[in-house]
């Protein structure tokens, strides 16, 4: 297995509601907000011990395309559903770390969400939110996470079980770091997907994008 870095990005949704509308004309996520859905289902913490990554090799690039889609590339894995959990910091690691390991030479491979949400709790909170950096930090220490095969998302009703220890144990990618992009920096972004897929957190609990649908 290859040591590779990772990327993370967060920037607070602002840019109102009318770009995104035809991503769901039909209201699916406005609804379920309306009909009572649990407000914790997204839930990035901003306060929980952050790191700071040192390897932002993305910056030594110096020609960038007009676009770069990953999933042609293969290096981004099937869509998942975080339920009603407040665990989207622990698919948005998965994402960035899926990404990174397939960009390195590996197969690509869809990892645990499940193992982050149960076992990284020294500094993440499971279903009461987190954050992709301590998610990478965790990683990094446990010497790699295992796969969403081997170790299930079962924590979609927002009843965080307890660490699989067994399953923590056969580790299937692994990262050396990561690197926090430049905040409000487009260019950084842009020198970042280049290399590979990142992770991003939207700030979802704000009307303008609840309501996107009009």
């Amino acid at each position: 297995m290859r040591t590779i870095s990772c990327t993370s990005w967060r920037r607070d949704f602002s840019h109102g509601c009318q770009p995104v509308r035809r991503h769901d004309p039909g209201g699916i996520f406005q609804d379920e907000r309306l009909q009572g859905g649990p407000q914790k289902d997204t839930n990035l913490k901003t306060g929980l011990g952050l790191s700071v990554g040192k390897k932002c090799t993305h910056r030594n690039i110096t020609v960038v395309p007009d676009s770069v889609d990953w999933r042609v590339k293969g290096a981004v894995t099937e869509v998942k559903n975080q339920g009603q959990c407040g665990s989207c910091w622990a698919f948005s690691t998965t994402g960035a770390v899926e990404g990174a390991w397939k960009v390195a030479g590996d197969p690509i491979i869809s990892l645990s969400e499940e193992e982050l949400v149960q076992c990284d709790k020294s500094k993440d909170e499971g279903c009461n939110g987190g954050i992709m950096e301590n998610a990478y930090e965790w990683i990094i220490t446990n010497g790699g996470i295992t796969t969403e095969t081997l170790y299930p998302y079962t924590s979609g009703k927002g009843v965080t079980g307890v660490c699989a220890t067994k399953k923590v144990a056969i580790k299937k990618a692994h990262i050396s770091d990561y690197c926090d992009l430049i905040p409000e920096d487009e260019k950084d972004l842009e020198k970042a997907l280049v290399q590979q897929p990142v992770a991003v957190a939207i700030e979802a609990d704000q009307t303008s994008f609840q309501f996107y649908h009009g």
